[in-house]
C-alpha cells in the first residue's frame, strides 16, 4: 500500500508514510511567512505533525537543516490559540518542550528541534529551514509558477488560503495588535466615562477603582431609579 502512495509523489519529493503525504526539504533559512509562501507555490503548506512517529521522522530531517531546527506550520494570528497553516485541527498531537504549554501571549510561530524532537515557540521573523508537505497525488498544475506571478501573487489560491497568508505576515500582525489595543483602550475609556456620570450614591466602589461589573450594576440601578422618579 505504501508504494502505491509513494508513486504519487513527484520525483523531488519524499513520501512520508506516517502521514501519507509528500514532503520536500528547503534547507535555505527563511522567516516563517517566506517559508509558507514557498510551500504554497509548490501546491502545499508548512509541515503539520499528527503523531509521534511523524514527529520523529521530521526531527531526523531537521538535523540536517540550519540550526538543526525547522519551521512547523503552527502559527497564531490575533488569537491566543495556534492553528495549522493547512487548516487541519491543531491539538491532536503536541510536543512542547518540557511538556509545558507555551504562554498564550507568547511568540507567534513554532519550530521543531531536530535534536530533541520538541516544539519551541519562536518569533516568526527568525530564520529556519522549511519542510513543505502536500497530500500524495497533489499536482503542481493548478498553481501559477513564480515567474508568472504579478501584483496579485496568490491569484491561484483559494480565498481562505489568501486570507490565511495575509494574516501570517508581520505587517498584518502588527496592524491587528495596534487595532486591538485601540479597541481595548476605547472600551476602558467608555467605562471610565460611564463611572464618572454616575452619582456617588450609586457607586459601589467608592474609595477604590470600580470593576466593570460594578459600573454596569450602578448604571442599571441608577436607570431604574430615574424610571421610578419619572413615573411618579
Amino acid at each position: 500500500m505504501a508504494s502505491a502512495y509513494a508513486s504519487e509523489c513527484a520525483a523531488d519529493w519524499t513520501y512520508l508514510a506516517s502521514g501519507r503525504k509528500c514532503v520536500k526539504v528547503f534547507p535555505a533559512p527563511t522567516d516563517w511567512s517566506t517559508g509558507e509562501m514557498t510551500c504554497v507555490y509548490q501546491g502545499g503548506h508548512h509541515i503539520s505533525v499528527k503523531d509521534l512517529r511523524e514527529n520523529y521522522a521530521l526531527a531526523e530531517m531537521a538535523k540536517t537543516m540550519y540550526g538543526k531546527q525547522v519551521w512547523l506550520g503552527a502559527f497564531r494570528s490575533g488569537t491566543p490559540y495556534y492553528s495549522w497553516s493547512d487548516l487541519t485541527p491543531f491539538g491532536y498531537f503536541i510536543r512542547w518542550r518540557g511538556n509545558v504549554p507555551p504562554p498564550r501571549n507568547g511568540l507567534g510561530c513554532v519550530k521543531l528541534d531536530g535534536i530533541t524532537g520538541d516544539w519551541v515557540q519562536s518569533c516568526c521573523r527568525k530564520r529556519a529551514g522549511t519542510i513543505c508537505q502536500k497530500a500524495a497525488g497533489t499536482a503542481f498544475c493548478c498553481y501559477v509558477k513564480m515567474d508568472q506571478l504579478g501584483a496579485d501573487r496568490t491569484k491561484a489560491l483559494t480565498r481562505a488560503e489568501r486570507r490565511r497568508l495575509r494574516r501570517a505576515t508581520p505587517k498584518y500582525r502588527n496592524l491587528h495588535a495596534s487595532r486591538e489595543r485601540q479597541r481595548v483602550e476605547a472600551f476602558n475609556r467608555a467605562f471610565d466615562h460611564l463611572r464618572d456620570l454616575l452619582p456617588s450614591i450609586h457607586r459601589e466602589g467608592r474609595g477604590r477603582k470600580m470593576s466593570k461589573i460594578e459600573i454596569l450594576r450602578g448604571a442599571i440601578s441608577y436607570m431604574a431609579y430615574l424610571n421610578f422618579v419619572l413615573s411618579l
